[in-house]
């Protein structure tokens, strides 16, 4: 938590010295300052940082991630949509996590709410299990793997 409130304050401090109080400066700030960290982290490795600036590398992928899942999701959605006959193999699956804590839980079914083509129905909390409706799985094993694998196996990166 210290070294969050030391990457504001080097953003804030950059704000300051270039006058310009906008997001993409504080953005740009918030950049810069995770550089020096890093570069902090790797000329005194004794500092501490280091688990910060994993969790803040796994907090990009899974951005990164989450808007790749968004695109394909949005264009596999609108080919079904504009398919003459479609031909839609929807289910309710019983999703098993390995999240633990409300926050996995709820990041994860957040994530895959946003998600065109799923939907979170009900988080069974004494058996672990998610139920999403899915728009189209041909394959619900395949589709279980891409959750665990995917934005499960990174909303864990991040907390843990």
């Amino acid at each position: 938590m210290k070294d969050l409130l030391l990457n504001l304050l080097a953003a804030a401090l950059w704000v300051s010295a270039t006058d310009r109080s906008t997001a993409g400066n504080w953005l740009l700030g918030f950049a810069v300052g995770h550089v020096g960290l890093y570069l902090i982290a790797h000329f005194m490795p004794g500092v501490g940082v280091q688990a910060y600036l994993r969790r803040s590398r796994a907090v990009v992928r899974l951005v990164g991630f989450f808007l790749w899942e968004l695109c394909l999701s949005n264009l596999r959605v609108a080919r079904d949509v504009l398919r003459l006959r479609p031909q839609y193999r929807p289910a309710i699956l019983a999703v098993p996590m390995e999240a633990r804590t409300d926050l996995e839980i709820t990041l994860l079914a957040i994530l895959l709410i946003l998600t065109p083509g799923t939907l979170v129905l009900e988080v069974g909390e004494t058996e672990r299990l998610l139920f999403v409706h899915v728009l189209d799985a041909p394959d619900p094993e395949a589709f279980r793997r891409e959750i665990r694998e995917g934005f499960e196996a990174r909303i864990l990166e991040v907390t843990r």
